[in-house]
């Protein structure tokens, strides 16, 4: 099995493995237990009490980047965190120490958002440009 990851409550990035402040994580739980540690990548949390396997929870928690944690004052459980698209592996951010950092983060990662949406529409109008320049039906999956 391959990375994968969750977004933070707070910025929205996701949880990755050995990218500094981005793996050092806290999760907190659907019955509000708090675990702090080091993310694996793999979907365990290597903490003081040792590994705790979060992807046994089965979505009953959130996770925060600890730094987003301290920055959000320590938020309790508000629901679970999603599924991080990048899968833990997309590109890592400075470190936010304010609020105005973690806008920011969700700003850079809206904008990168939009951006792969507006690529992946350009390469299927080509595509589909291509099935109709040699006069093929265009496949369903793309009309």
């Amino acid at each position: 099995m391959g990375f994968f990851s969750w977004e933070c409550k707070c910025c929205g990035e996701s949880m990755k493995e050995g990218r500094a402040w981005m793996g050092d994580v806290v999760i907190v739980g659907d019955d509000h237990s708090v675990v702090r540690g080091r993310y694996d990548g793999y979907g365990r949390v290597e903490s003081r009490m040792g590994e705790v396997e979060i992807v046994e929870a089965d979505g009953h928690f959130a996770c925060y980047h600890a730094a987003c944690y301290k920055i959000a004052g320590k938020p309790e459980y508000t629901g679970p965190s999603g599924s991080a698209n990048d899968q833990g592996c997309g590109e890592s951010e400075i470190e936010p120490k304010s609020l105005e950092d973690v806008e920011a983060i969700k700003s850079r990662r809206v904008q990168r958002d939009i951006d792969r949406k507006e690529a992946a529409r350009v390469a299927m109008a080509e595509i589909r440009a291509g099935y109709e320049a040699r006069g093929e039906p265009v496949p369903e999956w793309l009309a």
